[in-house]
């Protein structure tokens, strides 16, 4: 999958992608919510936010987003919009249930436990130790590992 950050994003993706995730910046944007709902393919919907405090869309929010993408197969991404987000809130994962789509989870932090109550997972890696802007909320790949073989033991 991929997160596009452009309408050219969003249809140079068309063609590789078979799902496409929305990042919570574009939460309130009904054209790019529209555009990306077009493409009918299903959506992973980040609901962060960085103007909230909590770093969280509001449940109305998260409504007026649902209702650009109303046909579209969207699994809701429990988010909070930090870096590092050193409180990721895992209880919101079980009150997102409320809008009776499959929820996940997009996370910023370096934790390796996980939640065991999603149907999808998002966490940043890198393959070096290079600086950049998700440098503070990234895995190395040994660490990356160590949460993949407990999905597996799962």
């Amino acid at each position: 999958m991929s997160t596009p950050h452009t309408f050219k994003a969003i249809h140079f993706l068309d063609d590789i992608m078979p799902i496409y995730k929305i990042a919570s910046t574009y939460l309130g944007l009904p054209n790019f919510l529209l555009e990306v709902a077009r493409k009918n393919k299903p959506i992973y919907l980040s609901v962060g936010n960085i103007i909230h405090n909590n770093g969280m869309a509001t449940d109305e929010e998260i409504k007026n987003a649902l209702s650009f993408i109303p046909n579209a197969d969207v699994t809701l991404l429990h988010c909070v919009s930090k870096y590092p987000c050193i409180d990721p809130h895992y209880e919101r994962i079980d009150e997102l249930r409320k809008f009776n789509l499959p929820v996940g989870l997009s996370d910023h932090t370096k934790n390796i436990e996980i939640p065991k109550n999603i149907s999808v997972l998002e966490k940043h890696f890198m393959l070096d130790n290079q600086k950049c802007i998700d440098s503070n909320v990234s895995l190395p790949p040994y660490e990356f590992m160590k949460i993949i073989n407990s999905i597996k033991s799962i």
